[in-house]
């Protein structure tokens, strides 16, 4: 798949469909703790970002939801692997029912092919 070629949907507003995802996500029982989006990612990649508290046998930790502005990708930021297989694949099964494409993190890790950023995380979802 080739990240730089995938289109966003004409239908629906970008900030509304991060609104709806964060609903269905609050409905599946994860703890939804913050949504930003407007002026806070203003000169941003990301429309907005949820944050989710989920635990493992280590504590409580933030995962972070990013669907982007332009295309129709998504992924989670999960710094404490707090995601395992099983919810990595019931939230790509969310994303998906939203209309998004799931990237995940071993792809984004890649290094991008010009020189002006050095990762496809870089490229996409980050600042």
């Amino acid at each position: 798949m080739d990240l730089d070629d995938v289109d966003a949907p004409a239908d629906e507003q970008p900030v509304s469909r991060l609104l709806r995802l964060a609903a269905a996500i609050e409905d599946w029982k994860y703890c939804v703790c913050k949504i930003e989006c407007g002026a806070f990612v203003q000169d941003a990649n990301h429309v907005g970002d949820i944050q989710l508290n989920l635990s493992n046998a280590s504590g409580t930790w933030p995962v972070h939801i990013r669907p982007i502005w332009f295309g129709n990708m998504i992924t989670f930021i999960d710094e404490h692997n707090v995601i395992d297989s099983e919810r990595e694949k019931t939230l790509k099964n969310l994303f998906v029912e939203f209309g998004y494409v799931y990237v995940p993190h071993r792809i984004l890790r890649k290094q991008y092919p010009r020189t002006d950023y050095r990762t496809w995380f870089e490229r996409f979802f980050s600042w």
